[in-house]
C-alpha cells in the first residue's frame, strides 16, 4: 500500500515479488481526480516442477527449511529460482542439495540416504565380538553400524572385557 501526492501526467506503475512476473498498470493523473484509489493486479508466480525421491522411501523433505511432505512427491507448482532441499529419516544421513529451478522444467532429485557407517572392531584371538548385546563377529568384526549409539565388547571364556562404547 502507498499513499501519496503525484503531479498531473502518465505514470506506469509496477507490482513485483521475485520470482514472480511483474504486473504494470499505465496511469493518467488528472487534475480533477482527488482521493482516487488504484488497484493493482498481483505478479503472476512463475512456476517448474520438483520431482524427488528416495532410498529408503518415507523420508522428510524439506523445501527452504518448510517441510513440505516425504517421498516420493511431486510438486507441480515450485517458484522459479534457487532453493535449498533437504531429505532426512531418523537413523539415516541427511541428503542436502541446493539447485536452481526455471521455468516450465521438471528437476528431479533422488536421495540416497545412508543408515550408517562403515567400522571395523577387532579383539583377541578366537574372542567373540557383541554389539548391542549380539554377537557379530570373532576376532574381527567388518561391516556397517546405523547410525546413533553402540555398545560393543569382547567375550573369551565366560569373561567380558574391553567394552566400548560407539557414537556413529
Amino acid at each position: 500500500t502507498w499513499t501519496g501526492e503525484l503531479a498531473t501526467g502518465d505514470y506506469k506503475i509496477e507490482c513485483r515479488l521475485p520470482n514472480h512476473r511483474t504486473a504494470t498498470k499505465q496511469l493518467a493523473i488528472q487534475p480533477a481526480l482527488d482521493g482516487q484509489t488504484i488497484d493493482l493486479v498481483a505478479p503472476t508466480p512463475i512456476y517448474g516442477k520438483l520431482n524427488i525421491s528416495s532410498v529408503p522411501i518415507d523420508a522428510d523433505i524439506y523445501l527452504d527449511g518448510q517441510k513440505v511432505g516425504t517421498t516420493p512427491m511431486m510438486l507441480p507448482k515450485c517458484l522459479v529460482g534457487e532453493h535449498t532441499l533437504k531429505v532426512s529419516k531418523a537413523g539415516h544421513s541427511d541428503f542436502t542439495k541446493t539447485f536452481t529451478l526455471a521455468e516450465g522444467t521438471t528437476e528431479d532429485i533422488s536421495a540416497r540416504l545412508e543408515s550408517g557407517k562403515p567400522v571395523t572392531i577387532t579383539a583377541p584371538e578366537g574372542a567373540d565380538i557383541y554389539v548391542d548385546g549380539a554377537k557379530v563377529a570373532t576376532t574381527r568384526f567388518e561391516g556397517a553400524l546405523a547410525f546413533g549409539n553402540h555398545t560393543a565388547y569382547a567375550m573369551q571364556g565366560g569373561k567380558k572385557s574391553g567394552e566400548k562404547n560407539i557414537n556413529v
